[in-house]
């Protein structure tokens, strides 16, 4: 695949309208509620001998989805540590240019 800088600039649009929602997720319980289906869909396995009509396609769709929601749960405490880390920038790049206001 060959890169160009108009496919990164509509990549990153792309991304920048994701990021502005998933921002607004609860991720502790997001978080919780991955586990749980993860969790879930072990035991459901576990149980499957009881209930042999029980498709293990559902499982694995259960703990994919809970293994969706954590990556998303990742994504989203990236996020919040580029932004935490702008804000460092930012600050440092204000004290350098009060420092060198001093000296003019």
């Amino acid at each position: 695949m060959e890169k160009s800088v108009e496919k990164s600039e509509q990549q990153a649009e792309i991304i920048k309208m994701i990021a502005l929602p998933v921002l607004m997720l609860d991720v502790e319980y997001c978080c919780e509620a991955a586990n749980d289906m993860c969790n879930q869909a072990n035991r459901q396995e576990s149980m499957a001998v009881l209930n042999p009509n029980h498709s293990q396609l559902k499982n694995d769709i259960l703990r994919t989805q809970g293994k969706a929601l954590l990556l998303l749960c990742e994504y989203v405490k990236t996020l919040q540590e580029v932004e935490k880390l702008k804000g460092q920038l930012n600050n440092e790049n204000n004290t350098r240019d009060e420092i060198a206001r001093m000296f003019l």
